[in-house]
């Protein structure tokens, strides 16, 4: 392993973050992390993964309407994942009442007027968590990889 002095440490680092090596290493981790609770939440939607409240399959707009999205904000990187329609997916209703659960009160029909507890079935969630699992390894193995880029590290 190379030695280095505390000055040429300084200067390396800086130029990792001036050359943005840094910056573009947090939203390669950001976009993994996303990824994964992307495909986390579909699977629970349509099936597959160790769930046993999968939600029943009819259209599969439900699964088209999950999104995510990493965007630079001042203090660093946010991943983010939402379903229903408002990132520009197909507008599903019925989206938040299968994540959270609650009563559902029908419009037609008279054996259906009182109100229907709707259990959770959470897809969201779980990849939401699975994100937050794996965060602090993969922002560590891209913020090496920027490192090594600028002649830090091996």
């Amino acid at each position: 392993m190379a030695e280095m002095t505390p000055e040429e440490f300084s200067q390396r680092l800086k130029m990792a973050v001036r050359t943005g090596a840094i910056g573009d290493g947090m939203v390669r981790a950001a976009n993994r992390i996303a990824l994964r609770m992307d495909n986390i939440a579909k699977r629970r939607v349509t099936g597959g993964g160790n769930s046993t409240r999968l939600l029943n399959v009819r259209t599969g707009k439900l699964r088209q309407s999950i999104k995510w999205k990493v965007k630079r904000i001042r203090s660093g990187v946010q991943a983010s994942i939402q379903a229903g329609g408002s990132a520009g997916g197909a507008v599903v209703k019925y989206a938040r009442i299968h994540e959270l659960g609650g009563d559902i009160t029908m419009r037609r029909g008279k054996a259906l007027s009182r109100p229907i507890r709707m259990p959770k079935r959470p897809y969201l969630k779980p990849g939401r968590d699975a994100g937050a699992r794996i965060a602090r390894q993969v922002m560590t193995e891209e913020f090496r990889r920027s490192l090594r880029s600028v002649g830090i590290g091996s």
